[in-house]
């Protein structure tokens, strides 16, 4: 984006400038000031907030100005980039394969698998357990993966009931997601671009309980996640499901459809092209 003005003032409309967009910045930057990890000073919240309405400003500029066309990872920030004032916006979804597990689920096991130290991440399950203990819960069996280990330590800490496994290799981590009668993505607010990391627990094909900002940055014609949009209603579904091998096994089955039936490569360079004709 820096080099757009640049570019745009020596070539005008004979160059079309396409912004591929991991998100905008201040979409995130908002959470800092409004969701912090841990309490801000008021010097520090005030030039935050002065930072965030030039961040926002300098965006809109940007898009008016000097950008032909905005392709997103998520609808949501689709609408965004209008909001700021992009002359075209394309959501171009995220790619969805297949790598099935061989798949052995252990009822009443279920797991979590991210960086600890992305607020979106490190909240959203803190949120999710806190609610678990409200409504005692604490026998089902809960497993952290990720990194920094410090995190996982104070998660811990904090819920004793839960077992944090630390960063795996990826055959390690395959072996014991494989066990999981289901795999947590307790998104609960909608940070920049795509819930990345759900890509890959599709591909694995075991049951998982999102929320709508955790699903984001996707589309597919087949198959169903586990919805839940408050913690509430997600600590109920998780009791629910987790326990029952018969629904265990369906919504396993429900997300190998979802894997299978995402766009395909070809449809996904039409949408591309479509950015800068």
């Amino acid at each position: 984006v820096r080099y757009s003005k640049a570019l745009k003032k020596q070539f005008s409309d004979k160059l079309k400038i396409v912004l591929l967009s991991h998100g905008n910045h201040s979409g995130d930057f908002l959470h800092i000031i409004s969701r912090p990890v841990k309490k801000l000073n008021r010097v520090t919240l005030f030039f935050n907030k002065l930072r965030l309405g030039l961040l926002l400003s300098t965006e809109s500029d940007h898009r008016i100005n000097y950008v032909d066309s905005v392709i997103t990872l998520s609808e949501t920030e689709k609408q965004i980039e209008n909001w700021l004032g992009a002359k075209k916006s394309i959501f171009i979804p995220r790619r969805l394969y297949s790598d099935f597990l061989n798949y052995t689920p252990v009822p009443g096991r279920i797991g979590f698998v991210g960086r600890l130290d992305h607020p979106p991440n490190f909240q959203g399950i803190s949120i999710l357990l806190d609610e678990i203990v409200k409504q005692h819960s604490t026998n089902l069996e809960i497993r952290i993966a990720g990194a920094p280990v410090k995190f996982g330590i104070q998660l811990q800490k904090k819920y004793p009931f839960i077992h944090y496994i630390g960063e795996l290799s990826d055959s390690d981590l395959e072996k014991e997601v494989s066990s999981w009668a289901i795999l947590l993505n307790p998104v609960w607010m909608y940070s920049t671009g795509a819930s990345t990391k759900l890509s890959k627990a599709i591909s694995w094909g075991l049951p998982i309980c999102s929320t709508t900002a955790g699903r984001r940055g996707y589309e597919w014609s087949a198959g169903q996640l586990i919805m839940a949009d408050t913690p509430v209603e997600m600590a109920k579904n998780v009791l629910t499901i987790s326990s029952d091998i018969e629904r265990i096994n369906y919504w396993a089955e429900q997300t190998k459809k979802i894997a299978i039936s995402g766009y395909p490569i070809d449809h996904l360079s039409e949408m591309m092209k479509s950015s800068y004709l």
